[in-house]
C-alpha cells in the first residue's frame, strides 16, 4: 500500500468515515427540542410521554449481547397505529416482530383488565386480579427476553466486581489505618467512609442484591428466577433513586474506583450511570405499561400492526487511510485533535481502524484499509422508509444516534419544516 492516497479529499466515503467518530464524540442525543409545535400543555404533556414510551420500547427490543441497535416510529391512523421498526445491519428478523406482537397483546390484555378508579402502581409480586397478573406477565415477557443483554449490561467490564470492591473497601479497615494505599487513594477512600451520604449497611445490602441478580442471570429464564429478578430489580431501584439524590459523593466514588483498579477499568467510571443502565429495564417496562394504564396513551393500542422495515447496506467499498491524510482532513477542518479530543492521530487511526473494522497490512506506516459495507442507521431507514405517514415526530432509539445521523434529521427538519427527531 503506498504512502500517498489520491482523492481521499473528493471521495464522501473516506471523509465519513474520518469524520465518524469525531461527531460521535460531538453529539450525543439529536438536537433536542420541543416536539410538539402545539401551544397546548396537554398537547405538548402527551408527546412527551409517546416520545419516552417509543424510546422505551426501542430499548425493549434490544436482546442481543452486542452490537444490536434498534429503531421504532409510530403512525397514528383513525381506528388503528402501525408500529415500524427497524434494525441495524440488514433486515430484521422475526425475533423483535414477534416480540413486539407479545407486549402489545399483553397491553391490551392489562387495558381490557383494568380496575375501576386509580390503577395500582406499586409493586405486585403474587397477583391477587386479573389486572395484576397482566402486568405480571408483561414483565416476565420483558425480562425473559432481554435476559442476555441484561446480564451483559450488569457484569461488562468488571463494573460489578469493581462496585462490590469499593463497597468493600468502604465498609472494612479505615482509611487512616490502610498503609498499603498511595496518598491519594487513602485520602479518597477517607472521602468515601466518612461521607454521610453513604450508609455503610445499605452499600452492603445492594451490593449482595446485585451479586444475586448476577446469580439469577447465570440461571437462565425461568418461572422462579424472573420473580427473584422482579424483587430485586425493585430493591436496587429503590437505592438508585436514593443515591440520586446524593449523587455529588461518587465523584470521589469513580476517582476512587479508577485509581484502585487501573488495569481493569477501561474508560473513566461512571458508577451512578452503571446503576442506571441496570435498572433501566425496570424503568423501561413501566413506561411501556403506561400505555394500558393511562387514558391519554391507549389509543395507540388500537388495531396495533407491526411493520418490519429493512435497512440497507452500502456497497462494498475500499477506504485507505493513514496518519497523512487523517491529518490533512482535520486540518482542512481546523479540528485540533489533541486540543478537542485527547488523542493522537495514530491512537485516533487506530479508533477509526477498529470501527471500520479494517485490515492493518502496515504497522510500521500506520497504513489499514476497510472494505466492510456500511450500513444504514435504523434511525434514518425509518426516516426514508416512512416519509409523508401520519407520524408520532419522534422515532425511538436504543442507543444515541450517532453525528450523521443527527445532521440527516437536521437536514430533513429544515426541509420539510417538521420537527421529527430522534
Amino acid at each position: 500500500m503506498s504512502e500517498e492516497y489520491e482523492n481521499d479529499f473528493s471521495d464522501p466515503d473516506f471523509l465519513a468515515v474520518v469524520a465518524h467518530d469525531l461527531l460521535d464524540e460531538i453529539h450525543s442525543t439529536n438536537f433536542p427540542q420541543d416536539y410538539s409545535s402545539s401551544k397546548d400543555a396537554r398537547a405538548k404533556v402527551l408527546r412527551r410521554q409517546q416520545v419516552a414510551v417509543l424510546d422505551s420500547i426501542a430499548n425493549l427490543c434490544v436482546y442481543q449481547e452486542r452490537g444490536q441497535v434498534v429503531a421504532i416510529a409510530a403512525a397514528l391512523h383513525p381506528g388503528n397505529t402501525a408500529i415500524f421498526v427497524a434494525e441495524n445491519g440488514g433486515a430484521i428478523g422475526n425475533t423483535v416482530v414477534d416480540h413486539l406482537d407479545e407486549m402489545f397483546t399483553k397491553l391490551k390484555t392489562i387495558r381490557e383488565a383494568l380496575p375501576q378508579g386509580e390503577p395500582v402502581h406499586s409493586f405486585v409480586a403474587i397477583p391477587q386480579s386479573p389486572f395484576e397478573a397482566a402486568l405480571v406477565d408483561l414483565d416476565g415477557v420483558i425480562l425473559r427476553f432481554s435476559w442476555a443483554k441484561f446480564r451483559r449490561r450488569l457484569v461488562k467490564d468488571r463494573r460489578l466486581a469493581n462496585f462490590t470492591l469499593v463497597v468493600r473497601d468502604i465498609v472494612r479497615t479505615p482509611a487512616v489505618e490502610r498503609d498499603n494505599l498511595p496518598t491519594e487513594q487513602r485520602q479518597l477512600l477517607a472521602e468515601l467512609q466518612e461521607s454521610s451520604y453513604l450508609d455503610h449497611k445499605e452499600l452492603v445490602h445492594v451490593a449482595v442484591d446485585l451479586g444475586n441478580l448476577s446469580r439469577i442471570l447465570n440461571l437462565g429464564p425461568n418461572d422462579r428466577t424472573v420473580l427473584g429478578l422482579r424483587v430485586l430489580l425493585v430493591k436496587i431501584s429503590l437505592f438508585y433513586e436514593g443515591v440520586c439524590k446524593r449523587k455529588e459523593i461518587f465523584a470521589a466514588w469513580n476517582a476512587y474506583l479508577e485509581s484502585r483498579t487501573p488495569q481493569t477499568v477501561k474508560k473513566q467510571p461512571d458508577t451512578l450511570r452503571w446503576l442506571q443502565k441496570v435498572v433501566s429495564i425496570r424503568e423501561d417496562a413501566q413506561r411501556v405499561a403506561r400505555l394500558a394504564t393511562s387514558d391519554t396513551l391507549a389509543g395507540i393500542l388500537r388495531g396495533v400492526e407491526i411493520i418490519a422495515v429493512p435497512t440497507q447496506l452500502d456497497p462494498k467499498t475500499i477506504i485507505k487511510m493513514n496518519e497523512k491524510t487523517i491529518q490533512g482532513v482535520l486540518n482542512a477542518a481546523q479540528y485540533d485533535l489533541k486540543k478537542e479530543g485527547g488523542k493522537t492521530t495514530a491512537e485516533y487511526l487506530e479508533k477509526l481502524a477498529a470501527t471500520a473494522g479494517a485490515s492493518r497490512p502496515d504497522e510500521e506506516k500506520l497504513e489499514c484499509a476497510s472494505d466492510q459495507p456500511r450500513p444504514v442507521h435504523c434511525e434514518c431507514a425509518l426516516l426514508a422508509a416512512l416519509h409523508g405517514l401520519p407520524l408520532i415526530p419522534y422515532i425511538g432509539t436504543s442507543k444515541p444516534s450517532c453525528g450523521f445521523c443527527c445532521m440527516y434529521f437536521e437536514a430533513y427538519r429544515a426541509v420539510t419544516k417538521s420537527t421529527l427527531g430522534t
